[in-house]
Order: structure tokens, then sequence, then C-alpha cells
């Protein structure tokens, strides 16, 4: 449990690190990806960060394995 607890506050750390030093343009563009619509009422808090690092490190792994695995096709058949 002591490992997982370091490994979740490091994430937290990590996810707060990048939204005080990278540009803002690029925060607001992760902060987009992870679902912020653009509203007064939306927040700016870690959640929506952490969901467009998420969504980066997601794709990132999907195209991995496609250019290691990629999608079976068969022979295409007519009717």
């Amino acid at each position: 449990m002591r490992r997982l607890f370091v490994l979740v506050l490091l994430a937290a750390q990590f996810v707060f690190y990048i939204g005080r030093t990278w540009a803002r343009a690029s925060v607001l563009w992760l902060r987009q990806l992870g679902g912020k619509l653009g509203l007064k009422s939306d927040l700016d808090g870690p959640y929506v960060l952490l969901r467009g690092i998420s969504a980066v490190w997601q794709t990132v792994s999907t195209l991995a394995f496609l250019a290691n695995h990629p999608f079976p096709r068969s022979v295409p058949t007519c009717g």
C-alpha cells in the first residue's frame, strides 16, 4: 500500500508540475483534450488536466501497439 500511495503522490506532483510550468497554451490544449468545454462554469482543476494527459498517453500506447501489431485484414470478398 505504501508503494501505491507513493505512486499516486508522484502522479499528482507531475500533474501539478505540468500545470504550473508548461506554457499556458499547452496546458489549455491538454485541458480541452480532457473535456474542458470553454464555458464560464468550467473549472480548471487538476482532474481535467489529468484526463487530458491520460488521453495523450492512451493514444501513444495505442499507436505503439499498432506499429508492432497491425490490424488483421482478411482477403476481401464480394457478396
